[in-house]
């Protein structure tokens, strides 16, 4: 779970939790069966249309004139979220459970001047997203590659995500 590159650590942090709680899954199973709604890689940009928005291949995801429900090559706009997570009630109103995956925030964190606050307030919108459509469903929240402030790296020597997520309104589901 630990993987070595030069002299930095990387622990893969959502793997290492999905594992833990597939091993324990039938510990804590109250039925034979069950549904559950599965999301990941939401990468949701709260500067999507506006100068800081995650650019790629020079598509508009930074202009005022950008999609308000959000375009290809550009992470997600909070209206597409919120759409999405609309449709996931409407498809299934009562899940026994939602497991998100990771990938929660946008891409290049780590190219804001206000990357830890940005992380905080993206943990905490999209935490009151999934709060306000379904109140009472329990959610297993795991980090992505993305949910720290710089892609792709989680320092497991000042796992700073990891304090932050827990500051914010993910701590109510973990």
């Amino acid at each position: 779970w630990t993987t070595f590159t030069g002299r930095h650590r990387q622990l893969s942090w959502s793997g290492m939790f999905f594992s833990f709680v597939l091993a324990l899954a039938p510990h804590f199973c109250i039925a034979e069966t069950g549904r559950f709604l599965w999301l990941s890689d939401l990468h949701y940009d709260p500067y999507y249309s506006q100068g800081d928005a995650w650019v790629t291949r020079g598509t508009s995801c930074s202009s005022a004139n950008a999609p308000s429900e959000g375009q290809v090559e550009c992470d997600a706009p909070l209206s597409l979220i919120q759409n999405t997570l609309r449709a996931a009630k409407d498809a299934l109103p009562s899940p026994d459970f939602i497991l998100v995956t990771g990938d929660i925030s946008r891409h290049g964190m780590d190219r804001l001047t206000t990357a830890e606050t940005t992380l905080t307030d993206i943990f905490n919108q999209i935490g009151h997203g999934f709060r306000s459509v379904f109140p009472r469903t329990s959610i297993v929240w795991c980090l992505g590659n993305n949910d720290a402030i710089a892609d792709y790296y989680l320092d497991v020597d000042d796992p700073k995500v990891l304090r932050m997520a827990m500051d914010s309104n993910l701590k109510s589901f973990m």
